[in-house]
């Protein structure tokens, strides 16, 4: 597992976007083919952050983040 998270000050500055392409080339390059991940339903900043980098809805997680008062996930893939 793998959490992607970026400090707010470095936000819309292109890190996210360089973390996620080493994680993309390493799984890559050790033959990973399918790459899934869960994005709150609020989360409109991340999800659209994956969408633009080929992630795609596949499901939903109902109440997924009981922290957040279940609030529900997008799950989301990307084939390499």
């Amino acid at each position: 597992m793998i959490l992607l998270v970026t400090d707010p000050l470095y936000r819309k500055k292109g890190f996210a976007t360089k973390l996620l392409q080493g994680v993309l080339l390493t799984t890559e390059f050790i033959k990973v083919r399918k790459i899934f991940l869960e994005v709150s339903k609020q989360n409109r900043t991340a999800f659209e952050f994956y969408q633009k980098n080929g992630f795609f809805i596949i499901g939903q997680r109902k109440n997924y983040y009981v922290s957040q008062n279940n609030v529900d996930a997008f799950v989301l893939m990307r084939t390499l």
